[in-house]
């Protein structure tokens, strides 16, 4: 019997990296609107949504922030700010989760929207000892798309793709810095 209502599950990305940097270091590449560095791999070969970079516009709880992916724009809302030690936002406005694959330079095509869905993310910085600091990165989604026993593992896979190469840029560009 087929399913009238698509399924809605809950994914949890959480990951963690130690970067060998303060984190006033850290939260400033955090909050900076410099483009992601590294390549996306994979996810971008396959025409998956991969993070090209953020802008806020203002500082503390309610400021915007504009999410830059490969697939378009992410409209976002600050929703902790805790200067040096937490940043979330929440997601408004998605982009397409992927691009179609087509000869054409852009398709318009309705099924890449509303099956996959990120609703918050929410970094982390602890300070450590020597001038170290643990950067954590924690963000929901939704996926709603049979079946679920197919997707759900490329879409774990995608989510932690993009979520370490977020992480290793940071890392990256806080240990030039130092």
């Amino acid at each position: 019997m087929a399913r009238a209502i698509p399924p809605d599950l809950h994914l949890r990305a959480h990951e963690e990296i130690i970067v060998a940097a303060p984190a006033e270091r850290v939260w400033q590449l955090l909050i900076s609107d410099r483009p992601i560095a590294s390549q996306p791999g994979i996810v971008g070969l396959a025409g998956l949504a991969y993070p090209i970079g953020g802008k806020l516009t203002g500082e503390g709880v309610g400021a915007k922030r504009i999410g830059q992916f490969s697939t378009g724009k992410a409209i976002e809302e600050v929703t902790a700010w805790n200067a040096g030690r937490v940043l979330a936002f929440k997601v408004l406005e998605q982009p397409p989760a992927m691009e179609e694959m087509s000869p054409y330079r852009r398709v318009y095509a309705p099924h890449v929207h509303g099956y996959f869905d990120t609703y918050e993310t929410r970094f982390e910085l602890t300070p450590l000892s020597g001038g170290r600091t643990r950067l954590t990165v924690k963000a929901d989604h939704r996926l709603r798309i049979d079946p679920v026993i197919y997707w759900e593992p490329i879409a774990r896979w995608a989510i932690g793709q993009n979520v370490r190469r977020v992480l290793i840029d940071l890392k990256d560009a806080a240990e030039k810095r130092g």
